[in-house]
């Protein structure tokens, strides 16, 4: 059974050859009108031309070796300004938008390597040149702006394990929106959230430690992970609300739903209700 509390985090930081269990299995479970999906969404939309072109005369090379590179690329200079435009002076999400940039990079050349059945050895060359021209931007375009973000050498090139904390730090980002929901109608959004939360708050737990040690991605890109603590909404929460809902998932006559939300009592305890 889950403690809410526990301080035993599961996973750990390894090497980029190191075998990491994904702790989500199956399709991960998406709500559009979270700000995590919202951003996401704007990072894959399509693009016809490249702002930044001539920054990638270098990697010609690339172009003609990957004929699937050259939409990278595009929507790399775009997304390059999307993240910096995007920065809000005190927004606790600033450098996860980052990640999702680092992220989505490493995610596109994996996917297309796997899709094109060419070699995926191939994958750490062709980011670092990319993150080159990245790192050549920024730097040139953006060089009186507060802040910047430049491509993250020290993740480690291992696509389960980046998937992992981008898990986890969606989560972070989409929890205050949660927290929202649940408070304002706990009966509705138990309803709503209660698959997505059997998914994400394994990661949360999985992962939590990885948050408290220097060096590691969730303290560089996570200032305070602890406002993110699946029980810290329960103060929040009118206890009559709390307690109606309970019963009302209990006792209810879909013995399918009562199923359902008694396993996420069991093994989270009314984890689902106050996140």
């Amino acid at each position: 059974m889950f403690d809410l509390d526990s301080d035993n985090g599961l996973q750990k930081e390894e090497s980029a050859d190191s075998e990491l269990k994904s702790t989500i299995q199956g399709d991960r479970i998406m709500f559009h009108h979270l700000p995590a999906y919202k951003f996401d969404q704007k990072l894959k939309e399509s693009v016809s031309n490249n702002i930044y072109s001539t920054y990638y005369k270098g990697l010609y090379y690339l172009q003609n070796q990957y004929a699937w590179i050259t939409d990278i690329l595009n929507k790399l200079s775009r997304n390059i300004r999307l993240v910096q435009e995007s920065y809000v002076e005190g927004d606790n999400f600033n450098k996860k938008r980052c990640y999702d940039l680092n992220f989505w990079l490493y995610d596109e050349v994996y996917k297309n390597l796997q899709s094109s059945k060419q070699n995926s050895e191939n994958m750490g060359n062709i980011i670092d040149k990319v993150q080159e021209v990245w790192k050549n931007i920024v730097y040139n375009q953006f060089y009186n702006e507060e802040y910047k973000c430049y491509p993250d050498k020290e993740l480690l090139l291992n696509i389960g394990y980046l998937q992992e904390i981008k898990d986890l730090f969606d989560f972070f980002e989409d929890y205050n929106q949660m927290k929202k929901e649940i408070i304002a109608n706990t009966y509705r959004a138990c309803f709503k959230y209660v698959d997505y939360l059997k998914q994400r708050i394994p990661v949360y737990y999985a992962w939590r430690d990885s948050c408290k040690v220097d060096g590691y991605a969730c303290k560089r890109y996570i200032d305070d992970y602890m406002k993110y603590r699946p029980s810290s909404v329960a103060n929040d929460l009118s206890y009559f609300g709390v307690i109606l809902t309970y019963y009302d998932f209990v006792y209810c006559t879909n013995v399918k739903t009562c199923n359902k939300v008694s396993f996420v009592i069991e093994r989270h305890r009314i984890v689902y209700i106050y996140m």
